[in-house]
């Protein structure tokens, strides 16, 4: 017997405008408010989950069979309560389809009463809004991550300098612990505590893309060669590292530091993932998107692509869709905080990249960051080889930053080092006492937003007037940066909060040697 052939056997007579429900983009059905029972469905039935319409009519269990496990408590108890009240009602729920997907459906349904006899049935639409739910978490998720960055970025400011007042006062402690040696371990304690804390909240800036990133032209290569020992290290012996770069790789422009920091934990999670042992290969190429990828969120052009694939457990569906969430962990709370993933996802991000996650369980995993090409000679990236010892100078620095604990700890550490420090509170304060002093001024050391004059336009004013002057813009979160397209001058350098007093002197010789 035909689908068709149900639906007139089964159809009441009373549905003299059938063409005109079986039309409708919907499915349209009569139910038995006793059992449950479908007595009539339109044909889009078949199309809604891909079961035959004569299933839906002939099985006495196919309502709530096709309801999810972990929703049909719920759709009964629901279905029950509107016949027993004789209330239209509206029902979301998830189902399963033939092929064994998992849709979502809105069932809007009602008691009413039919022919002569004025029989109650239940009289129903299902429609299919797996898409609207998608949308929908979506957009929760957005909101979400969107509310948690807002938090991070208004933290920061304020977390951060209290973490560089200790890391510095630590460093300055450390230094001169060798006259009271037994000090050493409680500062080296308060020192840890405090790169922990800075580290925190480093990631949940990183997370929200608002991380401090010093961009240039790199080429991934060079940073995959310039880790393979801390990786090796790492991973211990009972993985095998396999390594696979394209020659002519396309330079990208990222923060190299931040990107050995993204492979760190790409590392670090793939160890986690294979606690037996296994492969973890890396490997580098160059990808053109003709059309964009929909589900990273990467529009079309060039990139140069870094896959990591790992041979461990794998993770299912849940696990992904929730891999990037800050404190998301499958580790238990003693073995991870979550903020690997959220880190790797937010410093690709607010490099123009995109991700993307390949995984089964039991089948291992891939990700591959794609970063867009630029048209740039790649930066060859080598730091400072200045020693300790080396850190020190005669020049004079101006130093401006309105917290003023950040403030007395940073010119301490700038006269014990022999720099001559002038001191402000702010942009204005700044400018007055640049005009009032005689001699020359070779570097200006300032904060970004403070009150009155923020750096960003102090550094534009002093420039003006004294072209040969250095600016090293000292910040918490990059909320507070120069925008490129704002800036006229050189590449601004910068130094993130909280810094040691050794990072701090290094970066002054830096930019002034530069």
């Amino acid at each position: 017997m035909s689908d068709r052939d149900h639906m007139s056997r089964h159809g009441p007579e009373r549905h003299r405008n059938t063409a005109l429900l079986e039309s409708l983009p919907t499915t349209v059905y009569e139910a038995d408010p006793g059992t449950g029972r479908y007595l009539y469905v339109t044909p889009r039935a078949g199309n809604l989950l891909g079961y035959p319409v004569s299933d839906w009519i002939q099985r006495s269990d196919f309502f709530p069979a096709f309801v999810h496990p972990e929703d049909r408590a719920r759709v009964v108890r629901e279905r029950t309560a509107a016949i027993e009240h004789r209330m239209a009602t509206v029902i979301e729920f998830r189902a399963l389809a033939a092929d064994g997907r998992v849709l979502w459906l809105r069932d809007e349904l009602c008691l009413s009463p039919v022919g002569e006899a004025e029989q109650p049935v239940i009289c129903g639409v299902l429609s299919d809004i797996t898409e609207r739910r998608r949308l929908d978490e979506e957009s929760w998720q957005a909101r979400r991550l969107e509310a948690i960055g807002q938090i991070a970025g208004g933290v920061a400011h304020e977390f951060n300098n209290l973490m560089a007042t200790i890391t510095g006062y630590s460093s300055l402690l450390l230094r001169d612990a060798g006259v009271e040696g037994g000090i050493m371990r409680p500062v080296e304690g308060i020192m840890d505590s405090a790169v922990r804390g800075a580290a925190l909240t480093r990631q949940l800036l990183a997370f929200s893309r608002q991380q401090i990133l010093d961009p240039v032209a790199v080429n991934l290569n060079v940073v995959l060669h310039n880790i393979g020992s801390v990786l090796g290290s790492m991973l211990g012996e009972d993985i095998r590292v396999v390594t696979s770069v394209q020659a002519d790789l396309w330079p990208i422009r990222a923060d190299p530091g931040q990107l050995e920091q993204v492979l760190l934990n790409l590392a670090r999670n793939a160890r986690d993932a294979m606690p037996d042992g296994g492969t973890l290969t890396l490997e580098t190429t160059n990808v053109t998107l003709v059309q964009p990828d929909t589900t990273a969120d990467i529009p079309p052009g060039s990139y140069a692509q870094l896959a990591i694939t790992d041979t461990g457990c794998g993770m299912d569906e849940e696990t992904q869709a929730r891999a990037f969430e800050p404190f998301f962990s499958t580790k238990g709370g003693e073995h991870g905080s979550g903020m690997g993933l959220p880190t790797v996802h937010g410093v690709t991000k607010q490099s123009g990249g995109g991700i993307k996650i390949t995984s089964a369980p039991g089948t291992g995993t891939t990700i591959r960051i794609l970063l867009p090409r630029v048209d740039a000679t790649p930066e060859t990236g080598q730091g400072s080889a200045l020693q300790p010892s080396e850190l020190h100078g005669t020049e004079t620095i101006m130093l401006v930053e309105d917290e003023d604990a950040v403030r007395e700890m940073a010119e301490e550490v700038l006269t014990r080092a022999g720099y001559r420090a002038l001191t402000a509170p702010d942009g204005l304060e700044a400018l007055r006492r640049c005009d009032a002093h005689g001699g020359p001024i070779h570097l200006v050391v300032t904060d970004v937003i403070m009150p009155r004059l923020g750096g960003v336009t102090l550094a534009r004013w002093l420039t003006a007037s004294r072209p040969e002057l250095k600016i090293l813009f000292i910040s918490g979160y990059a909320g507070e940066l120069v925008n490129d397209s704002t800036w006229t001058g050189p590449r601004p350098q910068l130094l993130q909060k909280p810094f040691t007093t050794d990072e701090l002197l290094r970066k002054i010789r830096d930019v002034l040697a530069s």
